[in-house]
């Protein structure tokens, strides 16, 4: 009677641990992200569902390569994650890949499930104006200067965007203006002090003490093709 208890108890274990085993997160990546469209992406990170490494062990390869992280310093976190810290925010309009190496396993030895990941930055999207909406001062063929998050081609800049004039019913179209036009704008604007907050947003000018640098901006002129 006592070696069928002892048996019998035996078998619950091995069932026990045998249940906990089968029921654990299959290797692989747990969180990846960003993910879909975002913009300003500082930094990279994966998630993994089971240890990778021993914590805190430097010498430790990345698990994963890219194509958006150039000059970017990656460290594994804890156990199961890993970071990728960019020298830069990721400009607008980027498409970016990423892939686990081949070697990568987790910590047991185990392979891991899905192995590649993307995402964009979105854009070009328009960060700041020049006059903004409001302004009182602007005049029947006024030039705007855009601040945008990516680098808008003509193409595009009729596709997308467009004027809305008051009393006109429909959208007029934008159309974007040569560099020099921009630059010469820029030049005999430098006095108005709507230029230097204008350039602040666009990160193209010191901010004031106290507040954080933005992002530089591609900056762009453009103009409405009606009068306004």
């Amino acid at each position: 009677m006592m070696t069928r208890w002892r048996a019998g108890l035996v078998i619950g274990i091995v069932g026990l641990v045998t249940a906990r085993a089968g029921g654990g997160p299959a290797p692989g990546v747990a969180a990846f992200a960003p993910a879909g469209s975002v913009e300003r992406v500082e930094q990279i990170t994966l998630r993994f569902a089971t240890p990778m490494v021993a914590f805190g062990d430097p010498r430790l390869p990345a698990p994963v390569m890219g194509t958006c992280s150039a000059g970017g310093t990656g460290r594994w976190v804890d156990a199961q994650s890993y970071t990728i810290d960019l020298p830069a925010p990721l400009v607008g309009g980027r498409r970016c890949a990423y892939e686990l190496v081949t070697a990568v396993h987790d910590a047991s030895g185990a392979a891991l499930g899905k192995r590649r990941f993307t995402f964009d930055t979105g854009g070009p999207n328009i960060r700041a104006v020049l006059p903004d909406e409001g302004d009182g001062r602007i005049e029947e063929d006024q030039v705007f200067l855009l601040a945008l998050n990516a680098t808008a081609t003509p193409a595009s800049v009729v596709a997308k965007a467009s004027c809305a004039i008051d009393g006109v019913g429909e959208a007029v179209p934008l159309d974007i203006l040569p560099d020099a036009k921009r630059a010469t704008i820029v030049t005999q604007a430098k006095q108005d002090y709507r230029l230097r907050s204008f350039l602040q947003k666009a990160g193209a000018a010191p901010p004031d003490d106290g507040e954080a640098a933005q992002p530089k901006a591609i900056v762009a002129a453009a103009r409405c093709r009606r009068a306004l």
